[in-house]
């Protein structure tokens, strides 16, 4: 296929698995590329400017991460790593080097194509089609983490805003300040950048404050599914979520024990702490 027809790319993996992963991504309107995995695989993202690209790395080790990392760096990408690895820790590099969403091996197509739909809906008023990348945002230095940037991707595109005006548009906590529409994150009046998942799951426990949200209710606003329907959530989604909070935690400058913003609830969840 012509580089230039391709929207989607498809590094690493196995020849079964990596058409396996190209026809679902074809059942989705994408046109996707197959590309090895080595070290040269940022020039395909470089060029071809995809949409969306999906990172087969069977364990994600130094030179798989420093891959993620060029590849945020270089491109607004819809990002998700693939890996035999599940253990939070495994999760939390993945997402701390800049993908969008991680799945354990071996994948279940609806499972991948859910997640897929999740990440290109949000950014469905921005990119309208399959065929359009996400854009780097304006003014951001090449080098630059383009997805760090909340406007780029707008992670609040899901969320229902009807009726609301600017300041009830703000969410708010102590210090933290989440605007649901621009998608800027304020701590201390101090922007952070957060991942979409990052985001969807803060603008929730800012809603729910001291009630607490049990990991699967948090796992299916990772995966940008209603909480009110009922999906299956398996263990190593729920490790996602605990691997999310962790980060976010970083991120916002909480205490290991999120004494200061984000606390372990009664039972398996998570609750804004107490102010």
């Amino acid at each position: 296929m012509n580089g230039s027809e391709s929207n989607a790319v498809i590094i690493g993996g196995a020849l079964e698995l990596a058409q396996l992963l190209a026809d679902t991504c074809r059942e989705l309107g994408f046109h996707p590329a197959l590309v090895a995995l080595q070290p040269d695989s940022i020039t395909v993202i470089r060029e071809q400017a995809p949409r969306l690209t999906l990172l087969v790395a069977d364990e994600p080790g130094p030179a798989a991460l420093q891959l993620v990392r060029s590849i945020r760096a270089a491109s607004a990408t819809h990002l998700i790593m693939l890996s035999v690895l599940s253990e939070p820790a495994d999760v939390l590099h993945g997402f701390d080097a800049g993908a969008d969403d991680f799945l354990t091996l071996p994948v279940r197509p609806l499972e991948l194509r859910a997640r897929i739909g999740a990440l290109t809906r949000r950014s469905a008023g921005h990119a309208g089609s399959a065929g359009q990348a996400p854009t780097r945002p304006s003014g951001a230095a090449e080098g630059a983490p383009a997805a760090a940037s909340a406007a780029a991707r707008n992670p609040s595109a899901g969320l229902d805003m009807t009726g609301q005006d600017d300041e009830e548009r703000w969410l708010r906590h102590g210090s933290i300040a989440l605007n649901q529409r621009s998608g800027m994150v304020l701590v201390d009046q101090r922007e952070i950048r957060l991942s979409p998942a990052e985001f969807n799951v803060l603008a929730t426990l800012l809603q729910f404050k001291r009630r607490v949200r049990n990991l699967s209710d948090l796992a299916l606003v990772m995966r940008g599914k209603p909480t009110g329907e009922w999906y299956e959530v398996d263990e190593s989604e729920k490790a996602r979520v605990d691997a999310c909070i962790f980060e976010l935690r970083r991120k916002l400058g909480d205490t290991p024990d999120g004494s200061r913003y984000i606390e372990r609830g009664p039972g398996a969840g998570y609750r804004l702490s107490a102010q």
